[in-house]
């Protein structure tokens, strides 16, 4: 079976256990919503960062892919929970195509189309939703994740501000652009 991985973030750049069959991660994946729209949960070592997500509404950006070294679908969803630190809730938190019966996940149909283009047998990726820790699944906006990263500090401002600057290049977001000017205002 050829499954593959979508990525957007920290997973291109450190996939860590992620069983990648490949070294590089393929810039020609599906066109998707995705923006810098999810506080990490500050019992990680995220500390709280802000990081990408798919959104419902937005610009659309190509994510990365790569191939996994592994046996079936589940085997993927699982070694991407682990990765990703999602012990509960992996119906919903991992993404899957072909997806389980009665399950649906956001932009699947896009993937779909992609993955059977592709040729692959099966798709996985993060389903996170969106939102700061105190409001999971709303939609944050630029003031709210400008007002979060401001006030962090010491390790944890520096993992939320590499996050931001590691993202790949392809991953051009309208927060991204404003968190990118922030960034530059702050330095000068």
């Amino acid at each position: 079976m050829t499954i593959a991985c979508l990525g957007w973030g920290s997973l291109c750049w450190c996939p860590g256990s992620l069983p990648v069959a490949e070294k590089n991660w393929r810039p020609d994946g599906p066109s998707l919503r995705v923006e810098f729209a999810r506080q990490s949960d500050t019992k990680t070592s995220d500390n709280g960062r802000i990081t990408l997500v798919l959104v419902e509404s937005g610009p659309v950006c190509a994510v990365l892919w790569v191939k996994l070294d592994v046996p079936d679908l589940h085997a993927a969803v699982e070694a991407l929970a682990a990765r990703e630190g999602i012990k509960d809730k992996k119906e919903e938190s991992i993404g899957r195509w072909p997806s389980t019966p009665g399950r649906f996940y956001s932009h699947s149909k896009e993937i779909a189309e992609w993955a059977t283009r592709q040729g692959l047998d099966g798709v996985v990726w993060t389903a996170l939703s969106c939102g700061m820790k105190n409001g999971r699944g709303t939609m944050p906006s630029l003031k709210q994740i400008l007002d979060h990263l401001r006030k962090l500090r010491g390790e944890d401002r520096e993992r939320a501000v590499k996050y931001i600057r590691m993202a790949p290049a392809q991953i051009v977001t309208p927060f991204r652009e404003a968190l990118e000017a922030d960034l530059r205002d702050e330095c000068a």
